[in-house]
């Protein structure tokens, strides 16, 4: 029941920001304990860079290449017990949105 409600969040937040290939989202749960301030969630945004930039410039003319933003959404079990998943839902959706709005 819970891979099941975190692949339909995952989905439902990637239809949020749309196909445009510029950021990629993942939720993963806990397994035990709590996360930092007993947050319902915490995210994290990680970007995969080439290592050219750390390299001699003799290497030839390989442009650097940068991937996409990857969010990750880490949620507590309790955030996602059957009572209270929509309510995560909607501060997940509430924290995507104010994330996107500072990336403009």
């Amino acid at each position: 029941m819970m891979k099941e409600a975190v692949m339909l969040l995952e989905k439902m937040l990637r239809k949020k920001i749309g196909d445009s290939g510029k950021y990629t989202i993942r939720v993963n749960i806990t397994n035990q304990g709590n996360l930092p301030n007993r947050a319902p969630f915490m995210r994290q945004v990680y970007r995969q860079t080439s290592l050219l930039e750390f390299m001699d410039e003799g290497c030839g003319d390989v442009k650097p290449q940068v991937g996409p933003l990857d969010i990750h959404y880490t949620v507590t079990q309790r955030a996602m017990q059957e009572d209270k998943i929509s309510e995560t839902y909607d501060l997940i959706e509430k924290d995507l949105d104010e994330y996107m709005f500072s990336k403009r």
